[in-house]
């Protein structure tokens, strides 16, 4: 892939003049894998399986010291299963299950006290970054479940379904900062904040067509 964008380190964006272009960094990159996919169509009984393993790579002559690394979206493995039954002709029952390899980005490894020149100012913390995209969020999965009912009213199609989404609520990562927190005697440490998305939700709902 060449004539990649990506943001420069620290980039400042005013809105005020026409600078943004300026903020933006060009480099190449690359992807490869392989993908395994079974699929059932026939019978009661239906479903499919896949499984993806891939990588994925950029280098940017101004980012990571001109050095290869990972961007976000390089997920290593990536599995999803379908399955579909019907228990009777109106009446079907799905699930939907998917594990992948946590999504990557830049951790600091540490911290630094940054003491002012002169008698005034207060200490500053400041975060010691490393190379990019170091870290990676924990493994994702979910499992989803489902049932449907279709009836035909005179000339209504009518279809009854219910949805259980995440139902074991899996908190998934969507993404991790750095806060710091300070004691009564003034101590600062920093703690590291997580934010997940999409908790277990049951959706049920009618649809009518005619």
């Amino acid at each position: 892939m060449k004539n990649l964008y990506e943001y420069k380190n620290s980039p400042k964006i005013n809105p005020f003049d026409n600078s943004i272009e300026d903020q933006f960094t060009l480099g190449e990159g690359e992807a490869y894998g392989v993908e395994f996919f079974i699929q059932k169509r026939k019978g009661n009984f239906k479903g499919w399986i896949g499984y993806t393993l891939s990588w994925t790579k950029r280098k940017f002559p101004e980012l990571n010291a001109g050095k290869i690394f990972y961007p976000k979206y390089d997920r290593r493995n990536d599995i999803s299963l379908t399955a579909a039954y019907d228990v009777f002709e109106n009446l079907s029952l799905g699930m939907t299950f998917t594990y992948a390899t946590g999504l990557r980005y830049t951790l600091p490894p540490g911290q630094y006290i940054f003491n002012p020149v002169g008698i005034s100012g207060n200490d500053e913390i400041l975060l010691d970054y490393g190379e990019i995209n170091t870290s990676k969020f924990p493994l994702y999965h979910r499992l989803d479940l489902s049932a449907n009912y279709s009836l035909k009213l005179n000339k209504a199609d009518i279809n009854i379904f219910l949805n259980l989404y995440n139902v074991y609520n899996r908190k998934n990562a969507f993404a991790q900062y750095v806060v710091y927190t300070e004691d009564d005697a003034g101590n600062k440490s920093a703690q590291l904040k997580r934010i997940s998305l999409f908790p277990f939700i049951p959706a049920a709902g009618v649809s009518i067509t005619f």
